[in-house]
């Protein structure tokens, strides 16, 4: 018989015992780990720092984008504050031509209400002051006459009015007064003469005159009204203009 007997099989359980789980293979105890390539290393490591780079001015941009959407509403706040301060001041600038235009209406009234009282004035001065000269009826009365180069008297005689004396020329400017044409008269004394002072307006025309008559008496005895001198706007009418007048004046008078 043989003594050599058969050796029992092991259990199958031991068979990955040099294995870890899964059928991976154990490390051997004190091996190194396996290094990465330096290069790599140094390629990740830009990679990364470019990255962050990135981040940061991205960062960086997002605050600055911020601090101008900031500034734009500031500014547009801005902006319509001063639309609205322009608004208002425009309010303020119709109000103040609408204050000023009433106060020129009325500067406007009171001057022609002021220049009506000083007519009415002068009026009731010219028409109660004492002292004030003007003329009696007996002068006013008298034949009106200018002297020629002469020396002769020449006066107006009409058959139906009588002589033309000093009151019918007052009335003959008084007639000449019309709407748009204001005639004045006024009298002033110069020693031994009266002096009429004849003031004329219209629109684009306004005259003054000054006629400067004497009480005197003609050769024959005659007492008359002499129109010594006329000026008109500053210059002496000619004696030969009188002469022309006085013969406009007798044709219209005897008419």
């Amino acid at each position: 018989m043989d003594d050599r007997s058969p050796t029992p099989p092991r259990p199958a359980r031991e068979a990955p015992a040099r294995f870890g789980r899964a059928g991976a293979p154990v490390r051997a105890q004190g091996a190194d780990a396996p290094s990465l390539d330096p290069a790599l290393s140094r390629s990740l490591s830009a990679v990364m720092d470019r990255v962050a780079g990135v981040l940061e001015g991205q960062a960086v941009y997002r605050r600055e984008i911020a601090a101008l959407h900031d500034e734009a509403a500031a500014l547009r706040a801005a902006l319509e504050q001063a639309r609205q301060e322009s608004r208002q001041a425009r309010d303020e600038l119709e109000r103040q031509r609408g204050r000023a235009e009433a106060l020129e209406a009325e500067v406007r009234a009171l001057r022609a209400g002021n220049a009506r009282l000083e007519e009415y004035v002068r009026r009731r001065i010219e028409q109660d002051n004492p002292l004030h000269a003007r003329p009696g009826d007996a002068f006013l009365d008298l034949p009106l006459v200018i002297r020629s180069g002469r020396g002769e008297f020449l006066g107006v005689a009409a058959r139906r009015h009588g002589p033309f004396s000093t009151r019918a020329l007052l009335a003959l400017m008084r007639s000449s007064q019309r709407a748009g044409r204001d005639v004045r008269l006024d009298w002033d004394r110069d020693g031994r003469h009266w002096v009429l002072r004849v003031a004329v307006r219209e629109p684009g025309r306004d005259q003054n005159l000054a006629l400067t008559l004497r009480q005197t008496v003609t050769p024959s005895g005659n007492r008359v009204a002499q129109l010594a001198h006329m000026v008109v706007d500053g210059s002496e009418v000619p004696d030969g203009v009188l002469v022309s007048l006085f013969r406009q004046i007798r044709d219209g008078f005897d008419s």
